[in-house]
Formats: structure tokens, sequence, C-alpha cells
């Protein structure tokens, strides 16, 4: 799954060669992390709870997100847009939208440290409907539209999705600013200004959005964004290319989650996305000790054979870190 929102996916087009990839292990609908299809599922330790999902954030929504769901509210759920208007009656709003305060996402990052991320009840995103679906999905943030749980490069989908996520990040934080800027005029950036009503202003901004091509944005944005332009550009040409090995390789931290059926499951890059590996090959994961990778595959072809020691599961081992 990856269906960016529509202003995310135009910018994305707009700035760079990149095509957002599927993600076909992640799947919203059918949560992968709930769901007992297979091992990886079934076991307790990488489950996340049935109520949350991975919805235990609570999204930053700027004023061209909240004004496109304003100025369409066919695109979100009728609790989607319920729950919007909650939010924007009992916290704190700027000109800029609806931004969670340092103190509250200092307390999500407890979270996530103390492993609790999509597993934690109280910290249900209100977005999230009764039945588990996301209520703004059509107009979600940077950060929402670019996690997944499982990622079919494994490091490398990661890594390909952060870059993504920066980028995208940075311009929505520079529409922002940009379309207050325009809809209030000089001066500073205070919602008080506004004559109307907050969800006019709202949908003023995101009509200033909307209208803005890439170089005006990239002519607004701080020095950063065109080293985060390049970064992500550097992130697609890496995921894209599925042949290059390192020259030698050692084994990486990892966690053993369990063998059965002569199978490994096995914990890499991340705590919620393992790998299946044939057990004989994980007992040799030690064999890489930073010689010629060559010498080594080739050590462990001859005695496990090809069907336990092939190109893809080499593949899969360098992809989730097992092995650098």
């Amino acid at each position: 799954m990856t269906t960016l929102p529509s202003m995310l996916r135009r910018w994305l087009k707009d700035t760079t060669s990149i095509e957002a990839p599927e993600e076909s292990r992640a799947d919203c609908l059918d949560c992968t992390m709930c769901t007992a299809h297979d091992w990886t599922s079934r076991h307790r330790g990488l489950r996340f709870h049935p109520d949350t999902r991975c919805c235990t954030y609570k999204p930053d929504l700027f004023n061209h997100q909240l004004g496109a769901m304003f100025a369409a509210p066919g695109e979100v759920s009728a609790h989607g847009l319920r729950t919007v208007r909650e939010r924007l009656h009992h916290e704190e709003v700027s000109a800029l939208g609806l931004l969670v305060p340092t103190e509250e996402r200092a307390g999500y990052d407890r979270l996530v440290r103390a492993g609790r991320f999509g597993r934690s009840p109280s910290h249900r995103c209100p977005h999230l409907d009764p039945q588990g679906a996301c209520g703004i999905w059509a107009h979600r943030n940077s950060v929402c539209s670019t996690w997944f749980c499982r990622h079919e490069r494994g490091a490398y989908g990661e890594g390909f999705w952060v870059a993504i996520r920066e980028l995208l990040g940075a311009v929505e934080k520079t529409l922002a600013v940009a379309s207050a800027q325009a809809v209030l005029g000089p001066g500073p950036l205070e919602l008080q200004r506004w004559q109307g009503s907050v969800e006019d202003f709202f949908i003023a901004c995101h009509e200033h959005a909307r209208s803005m091509s890439w170089q005006q944005i990239a002519h607004l944005a701080p020095p950063a964004f065109h080293g985060a332009i390049h970064m992500a550009e550097l992130a697609w040409k890496v995921l894209r290319d599925t042949d290059s090995l390192p020259d030698a390789a050692t084994v990486q931290p990892h966690d053993l989650v369990g063998i059965r059926e002569g199978q490994a499951l096995v914990l890499g890059y991340s705590d919620v996305d393992p790998v299946i590996i044939p057990a004989p090959l994980y007992e040799r994961l030690s064999s890489f000790d930073g010689r010629p990778l060559s010498q080594v595959w080739e050590e462990i072809r001859q005695v496990l054979g090809p069907s336990l020691a092939s190109p893809d599961h080499l593949r899969t081992l360098v992809d989730f870190d097992l092995i650098r």
C-alpha cells in the first residue's frame, strides 16, 4: 500500500523523478500487524493492538490540509470531519493549523521508546473511526502517509520512506507559512487577524496552496530543503538497485524470535518487520566476519545447497540488515 494523498503525490512528482513504490507487505485495510495469516503476525510480541493498529500517533494538520477537508467534506468520513472540528474546538489552533504541542509530542516519543507504539489504546488517534479506518485518509499528513510497518526491501525501503517523509514534511511546512501569509497579508501570522470563520480561513489557505507551482515552493523553502530533494533522489536510486551487494559483510545485531519447521524468524533492522530465512542459513550468519562476501557465500552454498542458500536468500540478508 502506498497511495499518497493527492497534493503530496503531486509535489513528489513535480519535485523528483520518484514514483512511490508499493509496499504490499503492509495492508492498512487488513492490518498485517493484527491478523494471524502467517507466523510473523501470530507471534504475540510482533502484534499491534487491534483497536489502535499503528495509529497511536496524533497528527499535525497544517492549514492547507484542514482547508482541503472543509472545502470537500465528502473526501473524508463523517467521523474524520467531526474529530477534526473537535480538535479545533478543544486544542490550540494557529494560523499554521493544528500542531501537537511539544509536551504532548514528547509523551509520544516516550511511548515509542517504551515499545508501546501501536499497543496503547489510550493513545489511539482521534481520527481513527470505530471500524478501524482513517477518517482523514485522503488528506493525512506526510508522517502518516510514509510510515509502513513492513517494507518489501527491508531497511532500504525504510530509508527511502524516511527520506520522502523529510522532503514532504518540508513542503507541508513551507506551504503552511506561505498560505497563511498570503491569506492574512503583511504582518504577524496571527489567526486573530482573520475576520471570518476559522474554517473559511483554512479553506482560503488550501486554495492558495493548491495554486502554488513547484518553482514558487522551492523559492520559499529553507536551504535544507534542496538537500532533502537530493537525499530522496539518492534513496530512490538505492531502492531500485536490486543487484549491488557489498564487497564484504559482517553479521549485524539482530533478535531471533524463534525457529519452527526448519525456518527462523528474525528481527534485523526493525522490531516490527521480521523476516523468515532457513534455519540452517541463520545458524551460519556468524560466517559473515568481514571476509569477501563472495567467498563466504560460496562456502555456505557448498554446505547448504542452492535451495537453502539462493541468491534471493542473500539479497534478503542484505536488505533486512542481517549482514552489512
